[in-house]
């Protein structure tokens, strides 16, 4: 489990990573955030919460742990900067993942849907006031709601991207799974590839999966079973 005090964000502007920076925010966590092209509102909204928003990748102090996005790759000149420094360097979903070990969670994956998906669930759960913290890949419809949120409870929901492969890294307590069409074809071969990722996801989950029914994931679990 990693818990870092201060954290530099690179790429901060994307929809995976600001909700990251909110969230992390909330929980006490200094954040400074960096993105060559930061967007609005995030950006307005980073600063209201406190987030520190920098105009060039150089953080006011030495950060515990710098996170990437994927936009951000492993040879980039800033990447190397904080390396050489020996500052540890996470992809997002690889620093999520390990970031909320020991939290309760429920994932939201799938080829498309899953920001509905996840907003959806947690606009929800927000209506019968269950205590839980989000992060989710998009905004609500005219902001009612910030697209993350740290709360004290164990029970954290969130999307998980598969475009990567850092889903690999999570464990979680339950899946729901919305479907499985071929995409991101740098990192998967075929259709097949993915499902296999799926179906290793939902050996590591740990109390249930929720996938539509006679689907490919169905007659994949079906399979497993």
């Amino acid at each position: 489990m990693i818990e870092p005090k201060t954290v530099l964000l690179l790429g901060a502007s994307g929809m995976g990573m600001a909700p990251l920076a909110l969230y992390l925010h909330g929980a006490g966590v200094s954040v400074e955030a960096y993105d060559d092209r930061f967007c609005e509102p995030l950006r307005s909204m980073m600063i209201d919460a406190g987030i520190t928003v920098l105009s060039e990748a150089t953080p006011t102090r030495k950060p515990d742990c710098v996170i990437r996005s994927s936009a951000i790759g492993e040879t980039d000149d800033r990447v190397g900067f904080f390396r050489r420094q020996s500052v540890p360097i996470y992809r997002r979903g690889e620093f999520v993942s390990r970031l909320l070990e020991g939290k309760r969670t429920v994932i939201v994956v799938g080829s498309h849907g899953k920001t509905s998906a996840t907003g959806m669930l947690v606009w929800g759960l927000k209506q019968i006031d269950f205590p839980f913290s989000y992060l989710v890949g998009g905004r609500f419809k005219e902001d009612v709601l910030p697209p993350a949120e740290f709360n004290r409870s164990s029970w954290v929901v969130l999307e998980v991207d598969e475009s990567d492969g850092t889903i690999d890294g999570f464990a979680p307590d339950y899946t729901l799974a919305l479907n499985c069409e071929w995409d991101h074809v740098d990192q998967y071969d075929d259709s097949q590839a993915f499902l296999k990722t799926l179906g290793d996801l939902f050996k590591r989950t740990r109390k249930a999966a929720v996938f539509p029914e006679n689907s490919n994931i169905d007659k994949l679990v079906k399979k497993l079973d």
